[in-house]
């Protein structure tokens, strides 16, 4: 344990003296520092994770990026009849990086409350941060309606 500073005991559950902790983040492909996990463990590969070194390793770590969007609620019109909205996040060239839909009926749960603005949270690992979200209500019989954009 070369170098390592040890300021928490951890009793029964501390590490021995064989291994470091960058040991086993390398082992199970996390990484507490970064706050990141590799793409070969949220598959549900079992460790070991297959060895990486420099560039290689920095560049392996996907990170959990969350986000709370919150839109003024008259950017919905309530005489819509909203089947779905879509709930997009993209890169800096428009390229769609995530998407979870938001259904009707939650929607429309949101809209009830008594709140001025509505909040949609959404959590996705991503090797980087999103540049914008795009919040994209459909309706059964106008299909899409105005898009609503939002810079990170």
């Amino acid at each position: 344990m070369d170098g390592e500073v040890r300021d928490i005991d951890f009793g029964f559950f501390d590490f021995g003296a064989q291994r470091t902790l960058e040991d086993y983040e390398r082992y199970a492909g996390i990484s507490f520092k970064k706050r990141g996990v590799q793409k070969y463990t949220l598959d549900n590969h079992p460790p070991p994770n297959p060895p990486l070194f420099g560039q290689e390793l920095e560049n392996s770590w996907l990170t959990v990026f969350r986000h709370c969007i919150r839109i003024h609620r008259d950017n919905f019109n309530i005489k819509h009849d909203y089947d779905f909205c879509a709930v997009i996040f993209e890169d800096d060239t428009d390229r769609q990086m995530y998407r979870k839909d938001l259904s009707g009926q939650e929607l429309k749960a949101l809209l009830k409350a008594d709140d001025e603005f509505i909040t949609i949270t959404r959590q996705f690992n991503t090797e980087k941060k999103p540049s914008k979200w795009v919040v994209w209500p459909h309706s059964s019989t106008k299909g899409w309606l105005n898009r609503i954009v939002g810079k990170l």
